[in-house]
């Protein structure tokens, strides 16, 4: 499995934009380690039948892959898992058509990844009326040189890669936090003008 797998066609990306292959994708990362399609269809409450549509295609752009086979009951089973913990969109040397489709494609990504993170808070805001909220809730610009940027990057990645597994070795009980967050560069700022 490599460390990052960069998407940079608009077929990687479509395949991605998708919320239900999105859901999927995220499945295996909690999961870390190869799944069935049954296995899968079974954990997400589907029929195998649509399943398998939707990792075929995420399999056809090389963000899963088969590992092996089995046999179970007497039935040929397929093992997939990710290719790469991490996936990055970048399209820095497509014509400006692609970019354009590229950039519908990369908002519908960011959309469907908002609303999920969306109905995970809710759904938690919801069964948690009568605690406390041991949450953090911001929106911030900060100023940042681009080497700052980098390295806040990096440690962000640095961060979530040690600590996106459940299955990790650890001395204390682990629990869950949702995480969701985007940095980017903001371009014509109000106070330069």
């Amino acid at each position: 499995m490599e460390d990052i797998k960069i998407l940079s066609t608009i077929e990687e990306i479509k395949a991605v934009s998708d919320p239900y292959r999105m859901k999927i994708i995220k499945y295996f990362k909690d999961e870390n380690r190869a799944l069935t399609v049954k296995e899968l269809a079974d954990s997400l409450g589907e029929v195998p039948a649509k399943v398998h549509y939707h990792v075929k295609k995420l399999e056809k752009v090389g963000i899963l892959h088969l590992t092996r086979t089995g046999e179970i009951n007497g039935i040929i089973t397929k093992y997939y898992e990710l290719t790469a913990k991490v996936f990055e969109i970048k399209s820095e040397e497509a014509s400006p058509d692609i970019k354009g489709i590229f950039l519908d494609e990369t908002k519908k990504l960011i959309n469907s990844i908002y609303e999920e993170s969306k109905s995970i808070v809710f759904k938690q805001l919801d069964e948690d009326r009568e605690e406390d909220f041991p949450q953090t809730i911001r929106l911030n610009s900060v100023y940042l040189t681009e080497k700052e940027f980098k390295e806040f990057k990096e440690y962000v990645d640095r961060f979530c890669k040690n600590h996106i597994s459940k299955n990790r070795n650890a001395s204390d009980k682990l629990e869950e936090y949702h995480f969701f967050s985007t940095i980017f560069k903001v371009k014509g700022d109000k106070d330069d003008k």
